[in-house]
C-alpha cells in the first residue's frame, strides 16, 4: 500500500479529495460538508515556484487551506452565537466588573471577524469556496460582520477612557480598505495555482490581527491590579495562541508535504512560539486565580497530539492525518474557552 502522505499523482489526487470531504459535525451548525473542488480545473502550475511539481503543489495548497478553515471552527461558533453575522463585543455588553475588563477584551470579536473574513478570502481566491463550509455564506456576509464589529470598535477606542490605547492597532486597520479593493481587482479564475496571492493576501491580514494584539499587550501592562495585570496578559496570549496553533497546523503540514530545509525550519519555529506562548502562560499565571484555566488550556492542546506531530513533522516523519486531526475541538475546549474563563475570572476580580 502506498504511503498516503507522499505525493504522487494519484495519492495526492486522492487525499486532497479525502481532505476536503470534510466532515459535517466540524462545521457551523446547517453547513453541510463541502464537496471536493473540480480538479480538472487546476491548470499547471506557473514555473519557478521552488521547482515543486504541480501535484506536489496542489496538495500543500489544499491541506493547508483546509487546516486553517477548520481550525476555526471553535471561533466559529463562538462568534457566530448560533445565528450568521451575530457577532458581539464586550464593549457592545460591558459586564459587571466595569470598563477595565471591556478594554482588557475588546479586540476579541473584532479578531475572530478578521480571521473568518481572511478565510473566506483565501478559499475564494484558491477556488476552494465550494468545497469547505464556512460560517458565513461568503464574502458579502464575513466584510459586513468585520464592519459591524470594527464599528462597535471604533466606537470604544471614542469614547472609552483606556480607548486610546488601542489607536495605533485602528490606525493600521485603514489598510483594511486598500486589502479588499486588492483581493477584488482579482480577475483569475480562482485556482490553487494562486497560492502565492492567496498567502500574500493571509499574512496581511495577520499584520492588521497583530497591530490589534499588540495594543492589547501594551495596554495589559499598564494596569496596576497585579492579579487584573496577570488576566490580562494571560487573556492576550490567548488570543495569540489562536493564530499561532493554526499557523503550525500549516506549517507541519508543507513540511510533510513539501519536505525540506525551508518548511522544517518554518515548522520548527512555529513550534517554538506556540510552546513559548503555552510556557509563558504557565509561569505568568501561577499561583493566580488564573492558574486552573491555564492548565486546562495546556492539557487540552497537548491532548490534540499538536505539538508531538508537529516534532515529527520536523524531523522529517510527519503524517497528513495525524495533523489534521490535531485541529479537532470539542465545543468548550481550547482557547476560547480559555479566553471565556478568563473573562469570568477577570469580572469577578475586578
Amino acid at each position: 500500500m502506498s504511503d498516503p502522505t507522499t505525493p504522487t499523482r494519484d495519492g495526492a489526487e486522492d487525499l486532497v479529495r479525502r481532505t476536503l470531504a470534510v466532515r459535517a459535525e466540524d462545521m457551523a451548525p446547517g453547513d453541510p460538508a463541502g464537496a471536493p473542488p473540480d480538479l480538472d480545473r487546476v491548470g499547471p502550475i506557473a514555473p519557478g515556484r521552488l521547482g515543486r511539481s504541480r501535484r506536489s503543489v496542489l496538495l500543500a495548497a489544499a491541506v493547508v487551506v483546509v487546516a486553517a478553515a477548520t481550525a476555526g471552527v471553535a471561533l466559529a461558533a463562538r462568534v457566530g452565537d448560533g445565528e450568521a453575522g451575530r457577532l458581539t463585543t464586550v464593549a457592545e455588553q460591558p459586564p459587571s466588573g466595569g470598563a477595565q475588563v471591556a478594554a482588557i477584551t475588546a479586540p476579541r470579536a473584532l479578531v475572530d471577524a478578521l480571521r473568518v473574513e481572511r478565510n473566506v478570502a483565501v478559499t475564494t481566491l484558491l477556488g476552494l469556496e465550494g468545497a469547505i463550509a464556512l460560517p458565513v455564506s461568503g464574502t458579502t456576509q464575513a466584510r459586513s460582520d468585520t464592519d459591524a464589529v470594527l464599528a462597535t470598535f471604533e466606537a470604544f477606542v471614542a469614547t472609552s477612557a483606556a480607548g486610546s490605547a488601542y489607536q495605533s492597532g485602528l490606525d493600521g486597520l485603514d489598510g483594511l480598505d486598500g486589502l479588499r479593493r486588492d483581493i477584488d481587482s482579482y480577475t483569475g479564475p480562482g485556482s490553487l495555482n494562486d497560492l502565492d496571492i492567496a498567502q500574500d493576501v493571509s499574512d496581511r491580514y495577520a499584520g492588521l490581527v497583530a497591530g490589534v494584539l499588540d495594543d492589547q499587550q501594551a495596554y495589559a501592562l499598564t494596569i496596576d491590579d497585579p492579579v487584573v495585570r496577570t488576566g490580562a496578559v494571560a487573556y492576550g496570549e490567548g488570543l495569540r495562541l489562536g493564530e499561532q496553533t493554526t499557523q503550525l497546523v500549516q506549517a507541519s503540514l508543507l513540511a510533510v508535504v513539501v519536505p525540506g530545509p525551508e518548511s522544517f525550519a518554518e515548522a520548527a519555529r512555529l513550534h517554538a512560539e506556540v510552546q513559548g506562548t503555552l510556557d509563558t502562560l504557565v509561569a505568568v499565571t501561577a499561583g493566580t486565580p488564573f492558574a486552573g484555566a491555564t492548565t486546562t488550556l495546556v492539557d487540552e492542546v497537548e491532548q490534540t497530539g499538536l505539538i508531538e506531530a508537529a516534532e515529527r513533522a520536523i524531523e522529517g516523519a510527519g503524517d497528513v492525518t495525524v495533523l489534521l486531526g490535531t485541529v479537532d475541538l470539542q465545543q468548550g475546549q481550547g482557547w476560547p474557552a480559555f479566553l471565556d474563563s478568563v473573562e469570568e475570572i477577570l469580572v469577578a476580580e475586578s
